[in-house]
């Protein structure tokens, strides 16, 4: 065997044991929709995503309070994810969380890294963005991506 071809060899024998936590654990489009939950019932390890939903909260951020009224061209989005988390170990959430138009492009989203607590048997998390009206009427698909890993 010549030196290269072992080497290939051992490349793809160290990519195929590469460990399964650098898995995706959820990795899913679903119709867009504000204020509506999607089930995820993902178990990664001793933590188990039940479910995560946008919902527009409102308007009343800082810049409405100091300017005395709500953007008109702005909305905030809070980006909610329902766990549980068994161990007696902090995890780590990594979202990112996209809204699509009808021909596949993205047009906004949140990413953001959360922790996890531990002994947590139903809990929330998550985080908000703040985007455009405009793209919140066309969005269509929305993409979910959510890493879990020990913190």
């Amino acid at each position: 065997m010549r030196p290269t071809s072992w080497m290939v060899i051992l490349l793809a024998a160290t990519v195929l044991a590469a460990p399964a936590s650098a898995q995706t654990s959820v990795d899913k489009t679903v119709p867009f929709e504000l204020d509506k939950w999607y089930e995820l019932n993902v178990k990664e390890g001793p933590v188990t995503l039940h479910r995560i939903r946008l919902e527009r909260t409102g308007g009343g951020g800082l810049k409405a309070r100091v300017t005395g009224g709500e953007d008109e061209y702005r909305v905030p989005v809070k980006v909610e994810l329902e766990y549980s988390n068994i161990s007696s170990t902090d995890w780590r959430a990594v979202f990112r969380v996209s809204w699509v138009d009808e021909s596949g492009e993205t047009i906004d989203g949140y990413n953001g890294s959360h922790q996890l607590d531990e002994k947590k048997d139903f809990d929330r998390t998550g985080g908000t963005v703040t985007t455009l009206r405009y793209g919140i009427g066309r969005a269509r698909k929305l993409r979910l991506l959510i890493n879990v890993k020990p913190d």
